[in-house]
C-alpha cells in the first residue's frame, strides 16, 4: 500500500463499522473456547488472532482494541496469553504495522500478555499451523488477487471487472475464493470463526447493479489520465500497459458457489450475512482526502510501473496526483463509486453544498463574473438544467431515506424581480464579478493569460423561485416526500466574520481552488500569482468594502418520506 494508507483508510474502516455485531460473534468465539478449553479440539490454551490483509495496521488495531476488552472482562489480568498475528503480502511495510502496535494508544497497552507477529505471505496459501486459530478477521482485502499478465492492457481499467473474466479464467476466481475459505477452515480450531468482507457485483438488473460497477467506472477514468499522459510521451505506451491494480469484484455467482462448496465439502457453517452499499467519498471530511485515499490504495500499482531512477518516477507520480485532483474538482461525479443502498437513512442533511453544480465548459468568459451562472445566464439549452437537477436530487434522497426519515437542507435563491431583496440576492454576482476585474486587470498586465482568466469560474448557481418550486412540486407529488419545513432568511456574509481580514479569508477559502486550478505552470508561477491575487483582494476591500458584500437569501427545507 501507499505510504499514506493509514492517513486515508477511513473508507475501508466504514466498510466494517458494526463494531456491535463484530463484538457480538467474538462473543461466540470466546464461549467456544472456554467450552473447548483442554479437549483435544483446544490443545492451545491461548488466546489466538489472525488479522489477514493487515497493511499498516491503523484498522486492525481499533478493532482489535475492542475485542483485547472483551478477553480482559472475562479473565483475571495475565491469567490468559493473547497472541496476534498480522499478516500481509512480503511487500507489505511491517516497520509501519510495528509503529502502530506499539503506540500507547494501541491494543499492546491494555495487558502485559499480549504477544504480536508478523507474516508476510498471501493469504491464497495457508498462514499458520492447523488447528491454531479461534478468530480470523479480514476487512477489506479478499478483493485483492494475484497479478495476472493476461490482464495487463493499454484499454479498459486499472482493475479487473467482473465483465471480462478472459477465456480459460471463468472459473479462476470463484475457485481462488474457495481455496482461501478451506485455507481457513485449516487454520480455524473447533469452534473458531472467520470473518470477512468482500466486494459483490449486483446481479444483472438488479437496482444496484451500476452501482457496483461505479469502481469500474472510476478506476478507468484514471486510466484515462495515464493514457492522456502517455499520449504527451510523459509515460511509455507498455508503462500504461503495466498499470493494473490486482483487484476484482466476485459476482453472485461466484461467490456463491465458493460459500456452499466449502460449507458442503468442510465443517464451516454460514452463520452471519449481510450486505451494505456505501459512498467511498461519504467517509473523507474534503475532496483532496478522498482522492487521496484513491492514491493511497492505488498509488503504488501505478508507481510501481514507471521505469526509470526515483526522480523521474516521483516527478510523473506527482504530475499524475495533480492531475487526478484537477479532475475530479472539474468532474467528480466521474470518481464517485458506491452510493447508499435504497431505504437506508434514518436523516440525511446537508447544508451549503446544493448550490455547488457540475462544472459546464459553456460558461466559460474572460468578461462577466467569476459566479457566470447567474440567472441572467441561463444558456441556451439549459433552461432546465438547473431545476431538473434539484429535482434528481430531491428523488435520489427519497431512495435513500427509511420511510419516516428526513431530508433537511438548504439552497440559495434568487429572490424575485420587484421583491424588496431582488438586489441583494444578486450581490454574489456583483461580488465576483469585481474580483474577476482585476483578475482582467492582472491579464492585461501579462501576469496571467487570457486563457488563464476564461477559465476561472465558480460552479455555483442561485435557483429562482420557480425552478426550486417546480422540483418541489414535482418531487412531492410523484414520491413519498412531503415539505414540513420552509423558512428563507437572507443575511450579510460579513456579518459572520469578526473583521474585513476573515471576510475576505472566507471568500478566498471558497473560491480560491478555482482560480488557482486555472493558472499554469510550476508550484512556484501558482503560488506567486496566487499571493499577488490575495494582496490585491485585500487591499481593494479596504478601498471599496462596498464592492464585495453579498447578501445571500437561504430557503431552509425539510422533507419527510412518508411512504
Amino acid at each position: 500500500m501507499d505510504n499514506n494508507y493509514n492517513k486515508y483508510c477511513s473508507g475501508q474502516l466504514k466498510i466494517i463499522s458494526d463494531f456491535d455485531k463484530i463484538n457480538e460473534i467474538f462473543e461466540i468465539v470466546l464461549k467456544n473456547h472456554i467450552n473447548n478449553q483442554g479437549t483435544q479440539n483446544n490443545n492451545n490454551n491461548n488466546i489466538t488472532i489472525l488479522d489477514i490483509g493487515c497493511s499498516h495496521g491503523k484498522n486492525s488495531i481499533i478493532v482489535l482494541k475492542s475485542l483485547i476488552e472483551q478477553i480482559r472482562n472475562k479473565w483475571n489480568p495475565n491469567e490468559k496469553v493473547i497472541e496476534i498475528f498480522h499478516s500481509d503480502l512480503s511487500g507489505n511495510d511491517f516497520s509501519k504495522l510495528f509503529n502502530q502496535v506499539y503506540n500507547l494508544n494501541s491494543y499492546s497497552n491494555k495487558t502485559n500478555n499480549i504477544f504480536t507477529y508478523g507474516i508476510g505471505n498471501a493469504f491464497e496459501n495457508q498462514l499458520v499451523p492447523n488447528n491454531s486459530i479461534d478468530f480470523i478477521f479480514s476487512f477489506s482485502a479478499m478483493h485483492w488477487v494475484p497479478f495476472l499478465n493476461e490482464y495487463k492492457s493499454f484499454e479498459g481499467s486499472l482493475y479487473i471487472p467482473m465483465v471480462d473474466r478472459l477465456a480459460g479464467f471463468e472459473n479462476y476466481y470463484k475457485e481462488g475464493f474457495l481455496n482461501v475459505l478451506n485455507h481457513r477452515y485449516n487454520e480455524l480450531k473447533v469452534g473458531g470463526i472467520f470473518s470477512f468482507n468482500i466486494l459483490i457485483q449486483e446481479d444483472k438488473g438488479n437496482e444496484n447493479e451500476e452501482k457496483s460497477k461505479s469502481l469500474y467506472y472510476c478506476l478507468k477514468n484514471v486510466k484515462d489520465i495515464l493514457r492522456e499522459m502517455s499520449y504527451e510521451s510523459i509515460l511509455s505506451r507498455k508503462e500504461v500497459e503495466n498499470m493494473i491494480a490486482p483487484a476484482t469484484i466476485l459476482s453472485r455467482d461466484e461467490y456463491q458457489y465458493a460459500i456452499d462448496k466449502s460449507t458442503n465439502n468442510t465443517g464451516l457453517k454460514l452463520i452471519y450475512e449481510n450486505r451494505i452499499t456505501t459512498n467511498w467519498a461519504d467517509s473523507y471530511h474534503d475532496d483532496d482526502s478522498f482522492i487521496s485515499s484513491i492514491i493511497a490504495i492505488f498509488g503504488n500499482s501505478i508507481k510501481n510501473a514507471i521505469n526509470g531512477d526515483k526522480n523521474r518516477v516521483d516527478s510523473i507520480f506527482n504530475n499524475f496526483e495533480q492531475r487526478l485532483h484537477l479532475k475530479y474538482k472539474l468532474n467528480p461525479n466521474d470518481f464517485q463509486f458506491h452510493l447508499l443502498p435504497n431505504n437506508s437513512i434514518d436523516f440525511i442533511f446537508s447544508f451549503t453544498t446544493i448550490p455547488w453544480v457540475p462544472f459546464l465548459n459553456k460558461y466559460k468568459s474572460f468578461e462577466g463574473s467569476l459566479y457566470n451562472i447567474s440567472i441572467s445566464y441561463r444558456l441556451a439549452g439549459l433552461e432546465n438544467y438547473y431545476k431538473e437537477r434539484l429535482l434528481n436530487t430531491l428523488n435520489h434522497r427519497y431512495n435513500e431515506l427509511k420511510v419516516g426519515g428526513i431530508f433537511s437542507f438548504n439552497i440559495f435563491i434568487q429572490e424575485d424581480k420587484g421583491s424588496e431583496n431582488e438586489e441583494k440576492s444578486k450581490s454574489t454576482y456583483n461580488c465576483m464579478k469585481n474580483i474577476k476585474d482585476f483578475l482582467r486587470e492582472m491579464s492585461y498586465e501579462s501576469i496571467l493569460s487570457r486563457e488563464e482568466v476564461e477559465n476561472m469560474i465558480v460552479p455555483l448557481v442561485l435557483l429562482t423561485r420557480d425552478e426550486y418550486q417546480y422540483a418541489i412540486d414535482k418531487s412531492t407529488n410523484n414520491t413519498g416526500l412531503k415539505l414540513i419545513y420552509e423558512n428563507r432568511i437572507t443575511r450579510n456574509w460579513a456579518d459572520s466574520h469578526h473583521d474585513g481580514e476573515s471576510y475576505i479569508g472566507s471568500i478566498i477559502a471558497v473560491v480560491g481552488n478555482f482560480i488557482k486550478n486555472a493558472i499554469n505552470g510550476d508550484k512556484n508561477r501558482v503560488d506567486s500569482i496566487f499571493n499577488d491575487f490575495e494582496q490585491r483582494l485585500h487591499l481593494k476591500y479596504k478601498l471599496n468594502p462596498n464592492d464585495f458584500l453579498i447578501h445571500l437569501s437561504n430557503l431552509y427545507l425539510s422533507f419527510l418520506k412518508e411512504n
